[in-house]
């Protein structure tokens, strides 16, 4: 009985061995897997952030140079709007909260405009242009 107990006894040390030595190799390889798949994905996501980052400045500073010059329109702020949806839209989940948020305000900015009759509109253009002066 003791030649058995002994024979068993290894048999047991070797299968619990071999399951953790299994159990650790896969926890090992899972996490060498996941690390990797981060590193791809985040890889990706900077690359289609870089894609879309030139756009955006595009559209942006196509606004920041009518305003310099002075050629507020209406149609004009509600194509703007319309690029800015569009962005917004396609891309948002690229963002990260900062752009999220400044997105956000600017959205909520120009809509607050666009909303406005011809009337309203000039005299609100009338308003920055009078801001404009007094700041400098």
């Amino acid at each position: 009985m003791t030649e058995k107990f002994t024979i068993a006894l290894f048999s047991f040390i070797g299968i619990l061995v071999t399951v953790v030595v299994s159990y650790v190799t896969s926890r090992l390889n899972a996490k060498y897997t996941i690390r990797k798949l981060h590193g791809e994905l985040g890889g990706k996501l900077y690359e289609e952030k870089l894609a879309v980052y030139p756009e955006i400045y595009r559209t942006l500073s196509e606004f920041i140079k009518k305003q310099v010059e002075d050629d507020w329109q209406l149609a004009g702020l509600n194509e703007f709007k319309a690029k800015v949806d569009k962005l917004d839209s396609e891309n948002g989940i690229l963002f990260n909260a900062i752009t999220v948020e400044e997105f956000w305000e600017l959205r909520k900015y120009i809509n607050s405009v666009t909303i406005l009759s011809d009337e309203e509109f000039d005299k609100w253009k009338t308003e920055i242009n009078t801001k404009k002066l007094y700041n400098h």
